[in-house]
C-alpha cells in the first residue's frame, strides 16, 4: 500500500498539528515496514526534521500548489490513499481515482468566532467543507469533534471514525530535586503549559490564585507564548504576583516530562478542545491535572483529573485547594490517570489508523472489482 501524507505541518509546525503528524507517520512505518509513504510539501528545507530526512518527499513552491495543483502529483506519486493530516485535502481530488482521509482536529472557529479574524473564519469554513464533502473517511480527533463536524457540516457520522491524536512524551524517572535546582523551580508549584491565547484561558489560573489565602497559595509556572503574554503579565502586576507567577516562554521538549513530573498539579481550563494533548502529556508522567468539564477535556483527562467551570474562577480555586491538601486524592488521580493514557500510545493509535486505511483501500478494490 502506498499512502501520501500532506506534511506541511510535519515539517514546519513544532507544536500541536506538527507532533501530531510526526508520530503518526513516524509510527505507521514502525508498525508497517512494509508500507511505502510519501510526503508532499510545499515548501521542504525550512525545517526538515531529521527523522524524515529518507523519506520521498514531493514538493512545490508553485502559488495554489497544495490546494490545488498537488492533486497532480498525488495521481503521478500512484499513491493508493492520501492522507490530509490537518483539515485540508486538495481541489479535485474526489475525480482521481485516489481514495482520501481526512483528519480534523477541531472547529473552534466556528464555536468561537469572536477568537478569529474574518477573512480566516471564511477560508477554514470552505477548507473543512470541502474536505468532509469528499473525505472517503474522516478521522475526528474525539467525539466532541465528531458531534462538531455532525451539527455544523451536517456529516453522516458513519463516514467519520473517532481516533485521539498519538501521545509519547519521554516519562523515565527523573531525580525531582536536582531538575528543580537545574531548571531554578519552586520545590511545590502549579503548571500550565500551551499557548497563551484567549482560548486557553490562562487569566483563570490567576485570578484563582489572588482568591486564595496567602499561606495557600504556592507558585505558577506558565510555559508558553502567544498574543495574550504581556496581558497576563500585567495582572500579575496588577494583583502584585511577581514573586508567585514564573513565565517560561520556550521549554525543549527533552525537559517537558521534568515541568511535569515536579509540579503538585498541571491546571488546563481551556473553554474549547479539540482535544488536548497537554493533558494527556501531563497524566503520562503521572501527575494530576486540574481541567474543564466541557468539551473533548474530559476525553483527554478520564479518571485522572478533577474537573471545573472554566468561566468561575472559584470553582478553580476550590480544586486548587482540594488538590494541594488531599495527597490521597493527588495519588489516585496519579494512578487512575496514568492508566487512562496508556490507551494514546503510538503504537495503539497507529494500528487504528491503519485498520481505517484498510477498509478505505478494500473498498477501493471491490469497486475496481466491480
Amino acid at each position: 500500500m502506498t499512502i501520501g501524507f500532506d506534511a506541511k505541518r510535519l515539517f514546519h509546525n513544532h507544536t500541536g498539528l506538527g507532533v501530531y503528524s510526526r508520530l503518526l507517520v513516524k509510527g505507521l512505518e514502525k508498525l508497517h515496514p512494509s508500507l511505502e509513504i510519501i510526503l508532499f510539501d510545499a515548501n521542504p528545507g525550512k525545517s526538515l526534521y531529521k527523522d524524515f530526512e529518507t523519506f520521498p518527499v514531493i514538493h512545490s513552491k508553485k502559488i495554489l500548489w497544495r490546494s490545488w495543483r498537488m492533486t497532480r502529483d498525488i495521481v503521478k506519486s500512484q499513491c493508493d490513499i492520501f492522507h490530509g493530516l490537518s483539515h485540508e485535502l486538495p481541489v479535485s481530488l474526489q475525480h482521481t481515482g485516489v481514495k482520501s482521509v481526512v483528519t480534523i482536529h477541531d472547529v473552534i472557529f466556528l464555536r468561537y468566532p469572536q477568537l478569529y479574524p474574518w477573512p480566516d473564519r471564511k477560508i477554514y469554513a470552505w477548507k473543512w467543507k470541502h474536505s468532509c464533502r469528499i473525505a472517503d473517511r474522516i478521522i475526528a480527533v474525539s467525539q466532541q469533534t465528531r458531534a462538531d463536524l455532525c451539527h455544523y457540516y451536517q456529516v453522516d457520522e458513519g463516514k467519520i471514525d473517532v481516533i485521539p491524536p498519538p501521545v509519547a512524551i519521554e516519562n523515565s524517572a527523573i531525580d525531582l530535586k536536582e531538575f528543580r535546582a537545574s531548571e531554578n523551580l519552586p520545590s511545590d508549584f502549579l503548571l500550565s503549559v500551551g499557548s497563551l491565547t484567549e482560548r486557553k484561558n490562562i487569566s483563570l489560573i490567576i485570578e484563582a490564585l489572588v482568591a486564595l489565602n496567602k499561606e495557600e497559595r504556592i507558585p505558577l509556572v506558565i510555559v508558553g507564548t502567544g498574543s495574550q503574554k504581556n496581558k497576563l503579565e500585567s495582572l500579575v502586576r496588577k494583583h502584585r504576583l511577581e514573586g508567585m507567577v514564573i513565565f517560561r516562554d520556550h521549554v525543549p521538549t527533552n525537559k517537558l516530562p521534568g515541568y511535569y513530573q515536579a509540579a503538585t498539579a498541571f491546571i488546563y481550563p481551556s473553554i474549547y478542545e479539540g482535544f488536548g494533548l497537554p493533558i494527556v502529556e501531563s497524566l503520562l508522567n503521572k501527575t494530576p491535572v486540574i481541567t474543564s468539564a466541557i468539551s473533548a477535556m474530559p476525553e483527554a483527562a478520564g479518571p485522572g483529573a478533577l474537573y471545573i467551570d472554566p468561566f468561575d474562577s472559584e470553582s478553580l480555586t476550590e480544586a486548587i485547594r482540594k488538590i494541594e491538601n488531599d495527597s490521597e486524592l493527588r495519588q489516585r488521580l496519579s494512578s487512575d490517570g496514568y492508566q487512562h493514557s496508556l490507551q494514546f500510545a503510538p503504537e495503539v493509535i497507529c494500528q487504528k489508523q491503519w485498520e481505517v486505511y484498510k477498509k478505505v483501500k478494500s473498498r477501493k478494490e471491490s469497486l475496481s472489482g466491480w
